[in-house]
């Protein structure tokens, strides 16, 4: 098995699925993950809505922007400035051009993010899972200097314990982000569970009928994004967001 190498993989990725496939789950088309992304959104929201935090002429960096969706996202939603980075280079070529007007850094996050900014939500979703243990602590910290005081830092993981599923991802717990957090004046204000259905693999649930896994899941993300609504908790999600603020 070849090695894991971060921008290698995510370029590659990226050039070949510039779409929410390529950002989500590869093994399902666009329309399944148009629901997961549906779902994000709706935890992006009540994130917010627990921090307190009205985005309406607030400065927002993404990091690991991808395919550009929360910066479009959060210049619909009435966002004062907005700042991406990411890891790939053909994010940021693609993406420069398709925002002309927002500034973004082609960075590994784990080495610094290049700006002094300071931004009133610092969002990280889907990135640090996908970073080995030596890069992770360094990526948080970097992460939560570039919050401004009082502002929030939003990052998603598994948060139940620490445990790798596969060469690019590596789930940590509350407490391995509690341990890094403290130290940069971040303090966590709490949790919203993301999924427990729309993120668990199709090809297991499906598996063994070869072609079909995927029409049969596209039907069911519908009704997965209403059973994540309404049967799920933090003890159940298999992906939740943390939502810190910088107090110091």
């Amino acid at each position: 098995m070849s090695p894991y190498l971060p921008e290698q993989y995510w370029d590659e990725r990226l050039r070949r699925h510039f779409d929410l496939r390529g950002t989500g789950h590869l093994e399902h088309g666009g329309y399944y993950n148009s629901w997961l992304y549906r779902a994000k959104v709706r935890g992006v929201r009540a994130a917010l809505r627990l921090a307190g935090l009205d985005v309406r002429g607030a400065a927002v960096l993404d990091a690991g922007c991808g395919t550009g969706f929360f910066i479009e996202r959060y210049e619909r939603w009435g966002a004062a400035y907005v700042a991406g980075v990411d890891l790939s280079p053909t994010s940021v070529q693609r993406l420069r051009s398709r925002f002309p007007s927002v500034p973004f850094w082609q960075a590994d996050i784990a080495s610094g993010i290049p700006t002094a900014e300071e931004f009133d939500l610092v969002q990280a979703l889907d990135v640090l899972y996908h970073l080995p243990d030596e890069s992770f602590p360094k990526a948080l910290t970097h992460l939560a200097r570039r919050c401004r005081a009082g502002g929030i830092l939003l990052v998603s993981d598994w948060l139940h314990g620490t445990r790798a599923v596969a060469p690019h991802v590596t789930f940590r717990s509350r407490q391995a982000y509690a341990e890094v957090l403290i130290g940069v004046g971040v303090q966590i204000v709490g949790e919203v569970p993301l999924y427990r259905f729309l993120n668990r693999s199709g090809w297991g649930r499906w598996g063994g009928i070869g072609r079909l896994a995927t029409p049969i899941s596209d039907l069911a993300a519908p009704l997965w994004y209403v059973m994540d609504r309404v049967a799920l908790n933090g003890r159940s999600a298999n992906l939740s967001l943390l939502v810190g603020r910088r107090v110091s």
